[in-house]
């Protein structure tokens, strides 16, 4: 999952534009934020994005299930991805994990 959000940030950045990774915690979280200057996605937020497996939706661009796959595994470990999007400033994933408790 990891590998596909930065496997898409590279992909669908600018040419010769840089992909940060910062890695946070956020109370009992980990918080990673993956950002590119690159085309912003035609929905706001990844957990708005339509199931690609329904008939009669259309999948986000790219077209394809790494990003609905993304966001299942993250929600089956009680966490969160969303997607913040500025034309001036490009794409930013932020994927929120509950931290192992022990």
């Amino acid at each position: 999952m990891l590998l596909n959000l930065l496997r898409h940030a590279v992909q669908h950045g600018r040419a010769q534009s840089t992909v940060v990774s910062t890695l946070d915690r956020a109370g009992r979280c980990a918080l990673l934020t993956i950002h590119n200057d690159g085309p912003l996605l035609p929905h706001g937020n990844a957990a708005a994005a339509p199931d690609p497996l329904s008939a009669g939706t259309e999948a986000p661009l790219p077209r394809g299930l790494g990003l609905f796959i993304a966001r299942e595994i993250v929600r089956r470990h009680q966490g969160r991805l969303s997607v913040s999007a500025d034309a001036g400033d490009g794409t930013r994933f932020s994927l929120l994990l509950p931290l192992a408790q022990g």
